[in-house]
């Protein structure tokens, strides 16, 4: 939770729900050490920090971040179309522009993927306008 002023009194009446001024305190401090150590688990906090969590019940720290994180999509389904001579399918992708460019002027990148074989590929673009490479550069 970003702590900006129109967020800040939603965290204020967030942590007012948990009863006095003291253990308003206390639950933040929870907060700050699960941010600050990468979202650790509460018991794990609570094995570190006994005494944040005196009066304080484990179980009612829940933190969305941790919840999204453990999400999982479904995996695809394994392909069987899989190319069996090496350049029958390539695949490709152009990425950029990047922020920073490489040594020789570059923002631009294309990947080129064999489906057979998997070898791929990296071509580095100064921009992207027409072609500037061919395949013979790139290996």
């Amino acid at each position: 939770m970003e702590l900006t002023t129109s967020s800040s009194s939603l965290l204020t009446q967030v942590l007012s729900s948990y009863g006095s001024q003291k253990n308003t305190n206390k639950v933040s401090d929870i907060w700050m050490w699960h941010r600050r150590l990468g979202h650790a688990s509460f018991s794990y906090l609570y094995k570190l920090f006994p005494s944040l969590f005196v009066r304080t019940d484990v179980s009612q720290f829940k933190c969305d971040v941790c919840e999204m994180a453990k999400s999982h999509r479904t995996s695809f389904p394994p392909s069987f179309n899989k190319s069996t001579i090496p350049f029958m399918i390539v695949h490709s992708d152009v990425w950029g522009p990047s922020k920073i460019a490489t040594i020789g002027g570059a923002h631009w990148f294309v990947t080129f993927i064999d489906d057979c074989t998997r070898m791929t590929w990296v071509a580095l673009l100064k921009s992207k306008r027409r072609s500037q490479f061919s395949l013979s550069e790139v290996s």
